[in-house]
């Protein structure tokens, strides 16, 4: 290049209408012998540069030349000599081109001109400070910007906009900001490189783009260069940009520093701020949730209500943009609770301005397991809200803690059965108006239809209620005698069979699975199901039942319950009734067959023409059978139709037991008010459940308590949250090809003008929404250089969820390095515990899995009357990983484990001989043996067809002899095996250092008692149970288990400790106890570090490539003095203040901070005797290494607690508890006390109500030991024809 030529020519002095303003920056001669002028311009706080030639000012002119004429702008005079350089000459064109350029900048008239704000490289997104300073922009020719790598497209014209986080490009320059045709943000794989193939073409790539860029005008190679200066400019200044691998814990954000953040401790505190924040936002609203319901109330009394649905209409209304991010479910049908394609309609139609997207396509995805975990709300992209509050029913609580809601709280002793005026006739205000009296474990004899009838619900493999899960219904993988029953037992689950159980007939669906009423009538004559003149129906047994011997009995005997009595049916009319899964009537229809037979609610059908049924699918069966009958009798009488000629129609027999009172009927007797306010006999209608409808029986049973966190974060690190959220929309937009959807664009990085940090700073430092019950709720206020933290950003993210090429799994990282590097203590605050030590050890075996080491054979069944056992010789290849001589789990058909140790000579790849108790049916033997070894799907299909042919044996169709084989498990393919997070080994590592060293060193871990649902007959509660226990102590392997072994003199309750949360109280049927849900995610280290967000302690959360998760890591600036294993120190204040605030309130000390928060307390606080003041008490907990804090405060606390518990409400301490029988008898978690004995309202149940208010009264707060030996005996994991089903990394 030439050198600047001369000084800056005197330009024109004219009045600016527009606001743009140009100066001159200089000129100089290209390689291509052509002059190349540049200027500044500026805007308001913008400038930027511009180049042109003088050929661009013509055309511009020509483009612009009729209102330039009108305005009296002339064009620049022209000369005919070519590459004119004379200095006089050069002088006057510069002068012209630049009074010529200014005119145009100044006039407001042409400056609405397109041709004009394209020269001057000015478009739609050109002005916006929130998105940074002004960059190059203009038009380009792109190709293959799509998100297929190798896909090329050809080239199209585009106009380029470079901002401080992002590269776009739209169809033109006007186009709207939130339509560009592709945007690449400028992180960690960003480059920009010179194309090798073209001088005038530029390649930009990042994890998800491969765009090639054509640069235009007459010297592209000169535009092109321009252009990749820019961008490595941009790139270079944007902090995102940094290599993750320099960030700390490789995550995608760095550490930024001058955030601040505000603590929110559970659902009343975060959703009051999350709902201020909402009201004051001006521009845009971003909501990511596992689920979410549009109708939750963000406050509640004793504040005015608030519904989240409303607050978005209003905001939408005002112009703000909202957008919203849902997890979309495997199956509408089996996860009704998240309803996100109902709940995307109600959305979108408030207002335009709402916009939702569902995400994934679980078939495209290519996955049906992981699940987006991200709670996320950010505001204008200012404040955001990270945790584990989803905005749904059920999180809203608060630090009271109650078990029962206004008017339902007390069990009034002088109330007497029948008297009139009793608490389920309060009328009065609600917290939990609804579904939002939440509670998954209740038993299932309280759960409430549509119509407030008390009914059982359907058992689940997988509970919509645990996060991540995928819900499966317990029928889907029934293994029944034979596939056309299978499939009727999966049919009781289906839309079309409720309807035509609305209608009032059993018989639904095995038409429609036979393919009509031929194909049935022939199935039934094949032999492979038993007609109408069998003896007695094909079973349909559960593998859950299969697996135990005990399922292999004959055929069930008919009821002979003397309560029972008999009532006639005609089987081919409507029968006016519906029933359960358990043949129990939970609906009659006003004067069908079933209401003139006096069938009256709850009672169950036992029998239909003497053949017993149990189950849903026999009944339906032997309806069947008795329809076929009719049409059969029908057709020798030479009759058509329904009706008949009168010739009497056999009859459906039907054996009734009136049930004893129910649980439901109790309530009815202990308030003397209906449950319904219809007759038994006249209920209709399939009402359809609201999805903010109340579902249990108050009376009965107690709301689950919701402990959870949050933080409001204000600074770079929110527009950090707002990237990763933008980020995930950008991509599921392309991957759903949703291209109708806008683009979102990411704010700058680093705010380029200080003002746009605090414009409009609307939010203020506190949130007045609460004052009535909690005060005043601290917001993050405006940083300051004193008072500021330094907040990471951190995620777990995957090609499925975020479209990243490496999986990020800095959430696991930082928890890691944050135990490792302790000093003092670790709390933990966790939805689960699921990790590894990174020691190999056996899992641990319970129930029959539980034999001796060197016991070559498994523990004999119970079996029944027509089942033996006999010592039956088993043959199993060795295979090649195993050793001679290794102990092994072998597994049986029934689904027992047992531990043999291989014979030292055994040959691997050889086979080797066991004899093994098995089950033979009627006296045949089983001698069948397992040759090689098989695949997994053989393995199982091998198992399904002993199943069968064993229940084909059993019922009578043909004695069969058994057919198994044996599944040979090495230690790594176990059930609770292949744990990848090593948060235990860091933990393992830290407490060794201390143990060894005799270090004051303490780990406090708070988690729910037992994971979210009914732990008594949910399956996959039980697997995540068995999960848990043997990460924390029932494997060799397991934490405390290692730590044993290794210090076997230490006592470890001076250095770890796991704790529950238990909450008490009363509703109608007396006093009752409930786990108080711990949903937090949460980790303090020193009272220096915490880190907190949506992941759980689990492999799911934290390997990166399942669920999608964030957190945030928060060190906070401001020192506070504090005291350390007795050492005065000083301390992060974020960290010490949040720490110190948990453990009073899981102590039940006295609320600090607002005075109206002791107020809410002793107005809200219900303890189960005594008063507020003596429940509420106070100490020190400001030292948590102290002996005083750690075994006087806290163990002492948890432990006086745990036997108080056991004195007032269980009749056997958890501990104790080995197995489900045990824990269905004596322990009191959603059920009254187990010390109520007597029949309810005598004399004797209200001296026992007394008692038990006595022990309660001496409960502190809300923390028990944690069992470990909880069900310690019972088989946990999944049956074995389960694991074949579902992957175990489905519950890790």
């Amino acid at each position: 290049h030439a050198p600047r030529s001369g000084g800056p020519p005197p330009g024109v002095t004219v009045p600016c209408e527009s606001g743009v303003r140009v100066a001159w920056s200089g000129c100089e001669v290209q390689r291509a012998g052509y002059m190349l002028y540049q200027v500044k311009c500026s805007y308001r706080q913008f400038s930027w540069d511009i180049d042109f030639r003088f050929s661009d000012v013509v055309r511009l002119h020509w483009a612009i030349a009729q209102v330039a004429a009108e305005a009296g702008l002339q064009a620049p005079a022209r000369t005919n000599r070519l590459h004119e350089h004379r200095p006089e000459f050069l002088m006057q064109r510069q002068q012209e081109v630049l009074a010529y350029v200014q005119r145009v900048g100044a006039s407001s008239r042409l400056w609405e001109l397109t041709p004009v704000k394209e020269f001057f490289q000015v478009g739609s997104v050109s002005f916006d400070p929130r998105l940074g300073g002004k960059h190059r922009e203009g038009l380009v020719w792109t190709s293959s910007g799509k998100i297929t790598h190798k896909l090329f497209t050809g080239f199209r014209r585009r106009w380029l906009v470079v901002k401080d986080s992002f590269v776009a490009y739209y169809d033109h320059s006007g186009a709207d900001p939130d339509q560009s045709r592709g945007l690449i943000v400028f992180d960690s794989t960003f480059t920009v490189e010179s194309s090798v193939r073209d001088p005038g073409e530029f390649v930009i790539r990042s994890q998800d783009r491969l765009l090639h860029i054509r640069a235009v005008g007459k010297d592209p190679q000169r535009s092109a260069e321009a252009w990749v200066e820019c961008l490595r400019e941009r790139c270079k200044a944007n902090p995102r940009c940094t290599p993750s691998s320099q960030n700390p814990y490789q995550s995608f954000a760095p550490p930024r520093t001058m955030c601040s953040c505000a603590p929110l401790v559970c659902g009343r505190e975060y959703m009051a701020a999350v709902a201020a924040a909402l009201q004051s936002a001006q521009h845009e609203i971003y909501i990511a949730d596992w689920r979410m319901n549009p109708r939750v109330l963000l406050t509640r009394h004793p504040d005015p209500a608030l519904e989240l649905r409303e607050l978005l209409r209003a905001k939408a209304i005002q112009g703000v943009k909202i957008f919203v991010m849902l997890y979309r479910e495997v199956s509408e049908k089996l996860q009704k609770k998240h309803r996100t394609a109902a709940i995307q309609a109600e959305l979108q139609e408030l207002h335009p301005n709402v916009t939702v997207i569902r995400h994934p396509d679980h078939l495209a995805s290519r996955q049906l397991f992981w699940s987006h975990h991200d709670k996320i709300v950010v505001v204008d992209q200012k404040v955001a809200f990270v945790g584990g509050i989803d905005l749904t029913e059920g999180r809203f609580d608060d630090f009271v803690h109650r078990v029962g809601d206004l008017g339902r709280d007390e069990c009034d002793l002088s109330a007497t059965c029948g008297e009139g005026e009793f608490q389920e006739l309060y009328s009065g205000p609600e917290i939990w108006p609804g579904a939002e009296y939440y509670n998954p474990n209740a038993p299932k004899q309280y759960m409430k239809s549509s119509s407030g009838e008390v009914i059982e619900v359907e058992g689940r493999i997988l509970s919509e209620e645990d996060e991540g899960g995928v819900a499966i219904p317990e029928a889907a993988v029934t293994i029944p005698c034979s596939k056309a029953l299978a499939e009727v037992a999966v049919a009781a689950d289906d839309d079309d069979f409720f309807e035509d159980q609305r209608r009032g007939s059993l018989y639904s669906s095995v038409q429609g699975i036979f393919g009509g009423e031929d194909e049935a009538q022939s199935y039934l004559a094949d032999g492979s199901a038993h007609g109408a003149g069998s003896s007695g129906p094909a079973e349909t047994v559960p593998a859950t039942s299969l697996l135990d011997p005990s399922a292999l009995e004959g055929p069930r005997e008919q009821a002979t319950s003397t309560n029972t009595r008999e009532a006639a049916f005609d089987p081919a009319s409507p029968l006016g009734m519906r029933v359960d899964e358990a043949c129990s009537v939970i609906r009659v229809v006003q004067d069908g067959q079933a209401a003139l037979n006096d069938i009256a609610l709850y009672d169950r059908i036992r029998a239909v023409n003497g053949v017993a049924v149990a189950t849903l699918a026999e009944l339906e069966f032997q309806h069947y059978l008795c329809k076929e009958a009719v049409t059969h009798h029908r057709a020798d009488n030479g009759q058509s139709g329904v009706g008949g000629s009168g010739d009497t129609v056999p009859p459906m027999i039907l054996t009734i037991e009136p049930l004893a009172p129910t649980p439901a009927s109790a309530v009815e007797d202990a308030s003397g008010t209906p449950l319904q306010s219809q007759s038994r006999h006249s209920i209709t209608g399939a009402g359809a459940a609201s999805p903010m409808e109340a579902h249990i029986e108050r009376g009965a049973v107690p709301r689950m308590p919701w402990h959870d966190v949050g933080v409001a974060i204000r600074g770079a690190a929110a527009r950090d949250v707002a990237f990763h959220f933008i980020m995930r929309w950008n991509f599921h937009r392309l991957a759903l090809r949703e291209l109708s959807q806008p683009t979102l664009l990411p704010h700058a990085a680093v705010y380029p003008f200080p003002e746009v940090e605090t414009e409009g700073d609307y939010l203020g430092a506190e949130c007045l929404l609460a004052t009535e019950s909690l005060g005043t709720i601290p917001l993050p206020p405006p940083p300051t250089p004193e008072q500021h933290c330094t907040v990471q950003v951190l995620r777990s993210a995957g090609p499925w969820s975020l479209g990243v090429a490496c999986r990020e799994q800095s959430i696991q990282s930082a928890w890691a390095a944050a135990i490792r590097d302790s000093e003092h203590f670790v709390y933990i605050e966790q939805q689960y515990f699921i990790t590894s030590t990174g020691v190999v050890g056996e899992p641990s075996s319970a129930g029959a899995a539980a034999s001796t080491p060197q016991s070559s054979a498994a523990s004999a069944p119970s079996v029944g009357p027509n089942v033996r056992m006999a010592q039956m010789p088993f043959r199993i290849r060795v295979p090649h990983n195993v050793a001679p001589g290794q102990l092994v789990d072998v597994r049986l058909p029934d689904g027992r484990t047992m531990r043999v140790q291989l014979p030292v000579d055994c040959t691997p790849g050889g086979e080797v001989e066991l004899l093994v108790p098995t089950p033979t049916v009627q006296g045949t033997a089983a001698p069948s043996v397992a040759e090689g070894t098989l695949s997994r799907r053989n393995r199982g299909a091998t198992i399904v067809g002993m199943l069968n042919q064993a229940v084909s044996a059993t019922i009578g169709a043909a004695e069969q002899a058994m057919s198994a084989t044996i599944d040979l498990l090495s230690t790594g393919t176990s059930f609770t095996s292949g744990v990848q997070n090593t948060i235990g080994q860091a933990l393992l590592e830290r407490l060794r250092k201390a143990i060894k060293g005799r270090e004051r060193f303490r780990v406090l871990v708070v988690m729910p008692l037992h994971p979210n649902g009914r732990y008594l007959d949910s399956i996959e509660c039980r697997a995540v149970m068995q999960q848990q226990f043997d990460s924390i102590s029932r494997s060799e392997g397991s934490l405390l288990a290692v730590l044993r072994s290794e210090f076997p003199g230490v006592d470890l309750t001076d250095y770890i400790m796991f704790t529950a949360l238990r909450a008490h109280g009363e509703v109608t049927l007396g006093p009752v106890s409930e786990q108080v849900y711990v949903h937090s995610k949460l980790l303090i280290v020193d009272d220096e570090v915490v880190i907190l967000g949506s992941a759980n302690l689990n492999d799911r959360s934290m390997v990166g490539d399942r669920d999608s998760e964030i957190a945030v890591r928060i060190v906070d600036a401001q020192r506070v003095p504090s005291t350390l294993a007795g050492q005065p120190r000083a301390v992060a204040k974020f960290a010490h203040e949040f720490r110190v605030r948990l453990w009073r309130e899981h102590l039940g000390m006295v609320p600090l901070g607002d005075p109206q928060r002791l107020r809410f307390a002793e107005t809200f606080l219900r303890p189960t005797g005594g008063t507020v003041a003596e429940e509420l008490w106070d100490d020190d907990v400001t030292d948590p290494v102290s002996v005083e804090v750690w075994h006087g405060t806290l163990l002492g606390t948890a432990r006086g607690n745990t036997d108080r518990f056991l004195l007032g409400f269980d009749t056997v301490s958890l501990q104790e508890v080995t197995t489900i029988e045990q824990a269905r008898e004596n322990v009191c978690l959603s059920t009254p006390s187990k010390h109520l004995s007597a029949p309810l309202r005598s004399e004797k149940w209200r001296e026992q109500v007394q008692r038990v208010r006595g022990v309660a009264s001496g409960i502190r707060g809300r923390i028990v030991l944690f069992p470990d030996q909880f069900l310690y005996e019972e088989k946990l994991e999944p049956t074995a024809a389960m694991q074949l089903v579902i992957d175990k990394r489905l519950f890790q």
